[in-house]
């Protein structure tokens, strides 16, 4: 794993809400619907938190139709790599 993934992992993980969502997140999938319900933000601004910890690997997204399912890439961060 190289410096700049590392910079970005900590960058995602410095804000608040994007580690409420991963720990949303640890009991299984959720859509976008369901994460924006639980924050009291915009949608808009719940999906721009999920951009961010997509774009790292911490999160993956998975379409079905029109929903959006958001799980936990648990297995991305192995210590051994770091």
């Amino acid at each position: 794993m190289n410096s700049v993934v590392l910079a970005d992992i900590f960058k995602a993980l410095s804000h608040p809400s994007r580690v409420e969502i991963l720990d949303f997140l640890k009991t299984g999938p959720l859509t976008t619907g369901d994460l924006s319900n639980k924050f009291n933000v915009s949608r808009y601004a719940v999906m721009k938190h999920l951009q961010i910890l997509e774009d790292c690997g911490l999160v993956i997204v998975r379409r079905k139709g029109r929903t959006r399912l958001n799980y936990l890439n648990a297995g991305f961060l192995n210590i051994s790599q770091i």
